[in-house]
């Protein structure tokens, strides 16, 4: 029973990769969550999550280069897009760096 638990996470942890494909990564600073979870120091962020701060700070780095910071006590949702991804602002403050000028 085990091995078949542990063979599904290794198979699902891909596949959510090929469906959604990622959008980038979070770096967290303190207590920030990923969905439901205390995000890792480094993780990968999907089309559908949920990042939210607490009293730490994220960055997320997008595939193209750009970079978003997320203040403290802030939430932010990452959707996919034809045209590329969105990013919903659902509370406190986020800031945008571009690659491009």
């Amino acid at each position: 029973m085990i091995w078949l638990s542990l063979l599904l996470i290794l198979l699902v942890g891909p596949l959510r990769a090929a469906i959604t494909g990622a959008i980038g990564t979070v770096r967290s600073d303190g207590v920030v969550y990923l969905d439901q979870a205390v995000a890792q120091r480094e993780a990968t962020v999907y089309s559908g999550d949920l990042v939210r701060t607490e009293e730490g700070r994220a960055v997320v780095s997008f595939v193209g280069g750009d970079r978003l910071l997320l203040n403290r006590q802030s939430r932010a949702s990452f959707q996919r897009s034809s045209d590329g991804f969105s990013v919903s602002l659902e509370r406190g403050q986020l800031s945008l760096s571009t690659s491009t000028p």
